[in-house]
């Protein structure tokens, strides 16, 4: 009898000794994709999930949780549990569509961290379907072509997992892009509100307004601030020459740096460290 909860859902998995077929470091374990009705809540406990679970939200919004934090998923948002995690998700809309896969071996869990990915995020590419499609074709084969082209398949979607500086970002994650391009690109001279608006393809009023809602101090705040953090660390703790260290905070030249130096600290950089060093 097909489950009230999920309604024409597929799920397809893997002839479960398929590792023993052939010496690969991770391999498909399962896939689907499942309409969830609004207010059900699904759960697994962490001790039967022995695998990655990688979830991408096809339409609708929903909810997933973990260990007690509840993360809000939109179209385009991907999260993933990782072996031993209980999974919860909710539907918070009448049309939550999700489309989800498993993969386990001996490096499945140091593959997926080795990403770096924040648990939930905007998928850079959009829901590549013909990628999911393939998994399901030869989910069900055991020869070795069919084994490790699965393999490289789920490689090609994390790549498609990872996070993108472009339309379609909440806007409760704006800030905290802004902000890591920040802290990426402090030695960039362009570095500014203009370059953060045209990367993040967000008006500059608009990122301005969020940034500041969000850190209290305006994105062209913040950037002078992250370079001066960044210069009086490197005056203190390198040998480096006042030139580089200028190149290295975003600075062209080095006439502008000393006054902005001098502006923060009443001396320029050289007499700064001279200071530093006479205390020591």
């Amino acid at each position: 009898m097909q489950d009230k909860k999920i309604k024409n859902s597929i799920f397809l998995a893997a002839y479960e000794p398929v590792q023993d077929l052939i010496d690969i470091p991770f391999t498909i374990h399962a896939t689907g994709i499942s309409p969830i009705l609004k207010g059900i809540c699904l759960e697994k406990r962490g001790i039967i999930s022995r695998f990655v679970e990688i979830f991408w939200c096809v339409s609708g919004i929903g909810e997933v949780e973990l260990y007690g934090q509840k993360y809000k998923m939109q179209k385009n948002d991907v999260f993933y549990y990782l072996p031993g995690e209980d999974r919860k998700r909710k539907a918070l809309s009448d049309n939550w569509i999700i489309r989800w896969f498993c993969f386990h071996g001996k490096f499945a869990e140091a593959i997926m961290l080795s990403y770096n990915y924040p648990r939930l995020q905007t998928a850079a590419q959009p829901y590549p379907e013909q990628l999911f499609r393939e998994i399901e074709q030869l989910i069900s084969l055991t020869d070795p072509y069919s084994i490790r082209r699965n393999s490289a398949l789920i490689l090609e979607i994390l790549a498609c997992m990872g996070r993108q500086y472009g339309t379609g970002i909440h806007s409760g994650k704006i800030a905290q892009y802004a902000i890591d391009i920040i802290l990426n690109n402090l030695s960039d001279p362009q570095l500014g509100l203009s370059m953060l608006s045209e990367m993040l393809d967000v008006a500059p009023s608009t990122l301005s307004k969020i940034f500041k809602k969000e850190t209290s101090v305006s994105p062209g705040r913040f950037i002078l601030n992250k370079r001066q953090s960044r210069a009086l660390s490197l005056l203190q703790g390198t040998d480096l020459s006042i030139d580089e260290i200028a190149k290295q905070c975003g600075f062209s030249d080095r006439r502008t740096f000393t006054r902005f130096i001098r502006r923060c600290c009443g001396v320029s950089p050289l007499n700064y460290r001279k200071q530093l060093n006479s205390r020591n």
